[in-house]
């Protein structure tokens, strides 16, 4: 704990002493702010982390039903592969960078219509599509904005979308196995292209506290991401409450342009932890190949809505080792004539080395 203040102190207090007690404790919020801000460590050790996501968790089986990323960050200041060059020649924008560390990641999303039983086109309804894909993270951590902790993005998908992203097979074999109705449309999916996305954010620590082992901390973030599997603008940001918060930037999800974050600290162990978290995010979405259809083929398309929103809840608990949590995410219409919102669930399991 780095401030303190005695609630006794407000009682039988006259308007000006209020004022001044007012901007007093404000100045001490914004001292722990800065103080806790100073204790944050660049030592953290490698992490794994696997994330299922699932509209089967809310008992629909539509749009954006299913996806899966499994990703790994070796500790902070490793930058084998030549990534410390680009590291040290990015542009800091702002940032005072302290460290840098390489990720790689791999994921599979699939998309379908509402209605799968359907073994006719419906033009009017989302394609069935797969994007199958390896990815590529540098990350680096710093300070910016008055000595705030932030945390900087850079990641580079390649991959393919369409038959050969396995995106039919891999829904129809899950189908089988819990006695589902299968999919009968898969042959009318997006056509084979190759998909390229580069993803770029910058979160910042904006506000943290804590007292007696309880805290809070608030981290926006901004970012965009660039290619024909989708080209975005996107802001947002994540509150999370509750008892030894991880000395990282939080939860995200597999669309989300935050990356893995965190790991065990030589200098500063967490030990158990749990908190809640709640986060928003707006996106203008300029193009994105599973609802827009084809780059280079014709095929299946719908409209597509130009602005996206993502509302999410979620709870995690820790070990230094390990961390467990699950997140529920509300979308609002992906294209014209959707008619309802989305939502989908998802599971995480991160490990720290």
């Amino acid at each position: 704990m780095c401030n303190g203040f005695a609630l006794d102190q407000w009682h039988g207090l006259n308007r000006a002493d209020w004022m001044r007690n007012l901007v007093l404790m404000t100045s001490l919020l914004l001292a722990s702010a800065r103080c806790l801000a100073s204790e944050a460590t660049f030592d953290h050790g490698p992490v794994f982390t696997f994330i299922e996501e699932n509209d089967l968790f809310v008992k629909t089986d539509r749009h954006y039903t299913q996806g899966i990323k499994l990703s790994y960050f070796h500790g902070d200041d490793v930058l084998p592969l030549g990534s410390r060059r680009l590291y040290e020649a990015l542009p800091q924008l702002g940032l005072t960078s302290k460290v840098g560390r390489l990720g790689y990641a791999v994921g599979q999303n699939i998309y379908t219509p509402a209605d799968i039983t359907n073994r006719m086109s419906m033009p009017d309804d989302r394609p069935y599509a797969g994007w199958l894909y390896v990815g590529g993270i540098l990350q680096r951590r710093g300070w910016s904005f008055d000595e705030r902790l932030t945390q900087d993005d850079l990641a580079l998908e390649l991959g393919v979308i369409g038959p050969w992203a396995l995106g039919g097979e891999a829904q129809t074999w899950v189908h089988q196995f819990r006695s589902f109705d299968l999919p009968r449309g898969w042959k009318y999916q997006i056509k084979n292209e190759p998909g390229i996305r580069v993803k770029m954010s910058r979160a910042v620590r904006l506000f943290e506290f804590e007292q007696d082992d309880f805290g809070f901390d608030f981290t926006p973030r901004v970012g965009t991401s660039l290619g024909n599997v989708e080209t975005s603008f996107r802001a947002g940001g994540m509150v999370r409450v509750g008892y030894h918060l991880p000395d990282d930037f939080g939860y995200h999800t597999i669309d989300s342009l935050a990356t893995t974050s965190g790991g065990v600290s030589k200098s500063r162990r967490t030990g158990l932890s749990a908190y809640v978290f709640a986060g928003a995010e707006g996106r203008a979405v300029v193009y994105n190949e599973t609802l827009d259809g084809d780059l280079y083929h014709d095929s299946h398309s719908v409209q597509r809505e130009w602005f996206v929103a993502d509302t999410l809840i979620g709870f995690a608990v820790g070990l230094d080792w390990l961390e467990i949590g699950y997140s529920h995410t509300f979308r609002s219409p992906e294209y014209r004539r959707q008619g309802q919102h989305d939502s989908y669930g998802s599971v995480f399991f991160k490990a720290r080395f």
